[in-house]
């Protein structure tokens, strides 16, 4: 009887020491390349055109007015400033001054979009102009960052005593003009 218990005993051990030896956790280094990002894109479309086509308007004190929802989607990794600044409006071939409007004609005001999360932000409504040093004047400042965020984007032209002259002795036609926006993180 002596002889079985030794043997079994031995087996017991051994296994036990077997399952006491076997590792349960092992780790693994990460590390993340956390790149500042920054990034504007136009969602609606190319090109928006308010009407400043009657009396009407010319005579209202809020001008000729086109609100455009969602304009500016946001992408940025930390706090943002977004600049704007445009060219003259001018018609025809010939961009004299019966054929140019002056950028400080038109108006801009962003505000929050509908799609995506907008960090607190303030707005600031700026005549613009065509100088685009530090990417023109600041119209959203944002305390944080966003993923996919939007702005929508109120143009007015006119509607005010030094903007409105701006559309006066012109001659009738499309005028264009190019609005840029810049995002500085």
């Amino acid at each position: 009887m002596k002889r079985i218990v030794f043997p079994a005993l031995l087996l017991g051990v051994c296994f036990t020491s077997l399952t006491a030896k076997a590792q349960t956790t092992a780790t693994n280094g990460l590390s993340v390349d956390l790149a500042a990002i920054a990034s504007i894109t136009i969602t609606a479309p190319a090109t928006v055109m308010p009407a400043f086509s009657t009396a009407a308007i010319y005579q209202a004190t809020g001008g000729s007015t086109l609100a455009v929802p969602d304009l500016l989607a946001v992408t940025a990794s930390k706090a943002f400033v977004i600049n704007a600044y445009s060219t003259d409006l001018t018609s025809g071939a010939s961009p004299d001054a019966a054929h140019t409007i002056s950028a400080a004609g038109i108006r801009v005001l962003a505000s929050a979009g509908t799609t995506g999360t907008v960090p607190s932000s303030t707005y600031a409504g700026v005549d613009l102009n065509t100088t685009a040093t530090n990417g023109g004047q600041t119209i959203i400042t944002a305390t944080e960052g966003t993923v996919g965020g939007t702005y929508s984007v109120t143009y007015t032209l006119g509607g005010s005593a030094t903007r409105a002259p701006m559309f006066l002795n012109k001659a009738p036609g499309t005028y264009t003009a190019t609005v840029t926006y810049t995002i500085v993180p």
